[in-house]
């Protein structure tokens, strides 16, 4: 029955099927899904979901994808590859595998950037001041719905900003008070202000209290009855300024705060 069968077609004439051993991904055979933000204090962290779609090649039935079966380093910059170039200068990729990915904001990196150079302008009013920043957010931050957490994110880091830098404080807050009326008050010049974080105008404003704003009434509302514009001289001057000190002194920012929270009606 063996001679029946030729020699020739008894042997093997097709060769048995072979798959990759490790599959190595092109930027095309990744994607990105976003999937949520989150301010954890420390950082700003962004969540994807990662897709593999590997394309025109033969895949081993019997192993399914997985770190295993990835070379990871192609699948890591095809990951990269999804985030915008801009972006890519910002957002740090901290950890990944073939179902997710984490970014992480470098929001120090950015905040030296966006800040080089900048100088306050009023905003809407003397008790105001505005931060307009040089450089864009990532605009893969945007993609977070809830922009507010962003917005307390980066307002939160700001402020440490500027505490650790002292010469950036006085540039940017002095112009209401000098240092002495700064210490005589016994606050942060910081929590002065309301600060918020504009996502629209990409800006930070900072609003002076209205606590400060009435100190700053106090201080110098006495005096500027008792001057007329006609005889101000330097002797007067010089009194004024003494008088404002004086008054800035004796202002009871706990007896004001108890008195605010009095029912008018």
């Amino acid at each position: 029955m063996a001679d029946f069968i030729d020699k020739d077609l008894q042997k093997q004439t097709v060769s048995p099927e072979t798959y990759d051993s490790k599959i190595k991904l092109n930027k095309n055979e990744v994607s990105l899904q976003f999937l949520e933000a989150k301010d954890t204090g420390g950082t700003f962290k962004l969540h994807y979901i990662v897709q593999i779609n590997p394309r025109g090649r033969k895949l081993d039935p019997k192993k399914k994808l997985s770190p295993a079966t990835i070379e990871m380093e192609t699948l890591r910059e095809g990951i990269i590859a999804r985030i915008p170039p801009y972006d890519r200068q910002y957002l740090v990729l901290k950890r990944f595998d073939d179902r997710k990915a984490f970014f992480e904001f470098n929001h120090e990196k950015w905040l030296k950037d966006a800040t080089k150079g900048l100088k306050p302008r009023t905003h809407f009013s003397k008790f105001d001041r505005e931060f307009k920043f040089k450089k864009q957010i990532p605009r893969e931050i945007g993609k977070d719905r809830l922009s507010i957490r962003f917005e307390k994110f980066l307002t939160r880091k700001f402020l440490d900003w500027l505490e650790n830098n002292p010469s950036r404080r006085k540039s940017y807050l002095e112009f209401l008070l000098p240092k002495k009326e700064q210490r005589q008050l016994k606050i942060k010049f910081q929590n002065m202000f309301d600060w918020y974080y504009d996502t629209q105008w990409n800006k930070m404003v900072a609003k002076l209290k209205t606590i400060y704003i009435v100190a700053l009434m106090y201080a110098t509302g006495a005096m500027v009855k008792r001057l007329s514009q006609s005889n101000i001289n330097n002797s007067q001057k010089e009194l004024f300024a003494t008088k404002v000190q004086k008054n800035i002194k004796t202002f009871d920012r706990k007896k004001w705060e108890d008195f605010t929270r009095r029912r008018f009606f």
